[in-house]
């Protein structure tokens, strides 16, 4: 709403919904807007949306797990450097060798790690698909 016709009121809410409820009293219901009509598309959009969103927030715990545990365990990998897809899929083909407990711990977890993140990639892009 224009801030000249407000005068002292200043900015709200309900003074813009006073506004616009008096503006569309003097509208017959042929000027009002005509409601959308709902074949779908905007509810499927929405669930696509929100599952986007739920698999991105489930990708970026992993990732952050196996930045955390590069930065701690020596396994090869450059923890100067951000995982990039191409990292993520040569852990995940990494196989047990041997090596100490700790290592082989840090590296099995590493491979979990690489996995659900790969597979998280995978529902995305299907997802994008659809």
């Amino acid at each position: 709403m224009l801030r000249r016709g407000r005068g002292a009121e200043g900015k709200s809410d309900a003074i813009d919904a006073r506004h616009i409820a008096t503006a569309t009293l003097t509208l017959t219901t042929d000027q009002l807007r005509h409601r959308h009509r709902e074949d779908g598309t905007r509810a499927a959009v929405q669930v696509l949306l929100t599952s986007r969103d739920h698999l991105t927030n489930e990708r970026t715990r992993p990732v952050n797990a196996l930045t955390a545990l590069r930065r701690i365990n020596a396994l090869g990998i450059d923890a100067r450097k951000p995982l990039g897809a191409a990292k993520i899929t040569e852990v995940v083909r990494w196989r047990t060798r041997g090596e100490k407990p700790s290592a082989a711990v840090a590296r099995a977890e590493a491979v979990r790690l690489a996995k659900r993140i790969h597979a998280t990639d995978t529902e995305l892009k299907k997802t994008m698909l659809i």
